[in-house]
């Protein structure tokens, strides 16, 4: 996530990374900067003892300052010595937010003749023992070429899917479906 809320651990999830040939990495090495340097240490330490990635182990959410970023890097290597790097920047924000995400692939392909069904995975952690009992609101846009088509909607009766007829797509198009998840009576809200 771009922003993660005040009750959020943060989850360092490698496992859909691929290049890996079917063996564990050979280096996993995540750095930690921020703009409250001392905290980033702390964090750094806490990730340099990690020895378990799958799953993944978060990063507790109290020790996380909130207000401030936080640059993450990661680096994996193969057992063939090729390595890859991404990074990312994230802003710990002083309140609840939704966390939402759409699983599987980032890149999908489907025949025409088959429905478009993707579906959200939305929460709202809490800091306390009290579990989150507000309602979740669900808001889908399809793209293509960057323009939404406000003509594809979803027949889902669950909000959170996104569920398309067959034959609803032109083939050899490319679509980006996002979905926005909010707090209901409130402005907070994440989307993936």
């Amino acid at each position: 996530p771009s922003v993660i809320g005040a009750c959020d651990n943060l989850t360092i999830d490698i496992s859909s990374s691929s290049g890996g040939g079917g063996r564990e990495w050979s280096v996993v090495s995540i750095s930690v900067e921020s703009t409250s340097p001392n905290v980033a240490t702390e964090i750094q330490r806490f990730l340099d003892k990690t020895k378990v990635f799958f799953p993944p182990t978060p990063v507790p959410y109290f020790m996380i300052t909130k207000g401030y970023s936080y640059m993450l890097s990661l680096r994996l290597c193969n057992f063939m010595g090729y390595c890859g790097q991404l990074s990312t920047t994230l802003l710990a924000l002083d309140n609840t937010i939704p966390l939402v995400s759409l699983p599987g692939e980032p890149i999908r392909s489907s025949p025409r003749s088959s429905m478009l069904s993707v579906n959200a995975v939305a929460s709202v952690s809490s800091c306390g023992d009290t579990p989150f009992s507000g309602i979740l609101d669900y808001k889908w846009r399809i793209y293509e070429n960057g323009v939404e088509q406000l003509y594809l909607t979803s027949i889902s009766k669950d909000k959170s899917r996104y569920l398309l007829p067959s034959y609803s797509l032109i083939t050899n198009s490319v679509y980006a479906v996002k979905v926005t998840v909010t707090i209901r009576g409130t402005t907070k809200s994440s989307t993936a």
